[in-house]
């Protein structure tokens, strides 16, 4: 007959205890991204000084003159909404 008086072995105590430890139910994520707006007057400066006007969309161009005007609101709209109601920035340009 084996001794032991109900012991069980040691590795069938650790297995227990990882059984009955604490987790975390939420799947461990990477920091969330910042979102798309963030830095978005520093890359369009960019872009523009890297490839010149040409390269811009009309409300992208007129955006880089709201700027100025309006320093703590998003431009976009309202540069669409200005092309809308009085056309493009540059109509010899078809895109």
């Amino acid at each position: 007959m084996a001794s032991g008086g109900g012991r069980k072995p040691k590795q069938q105590v650790e297995d227990a205890g990882a059984l009955f430890a604490p987790f975390d139910a939420a799947p461990k994520h990477a920091a969330d991204p910042a979102p798309h707006y963030h830095e978005h007057r520093t890359r369009l400066r960019k872009r523009f000084e890297d490839t010149g006007a040409d390269a811009l969309a009309d409300y992208e161009l007129l955006e880089l003159l709201l700027f100025r005007i309006i320093p703590r609101r998003d431009t976009k709209p309202l540069a669409k909404a200005l092309i809308a109601r009085f056309g493009e920035v540059r109509p010899w340009r078809r895109n």
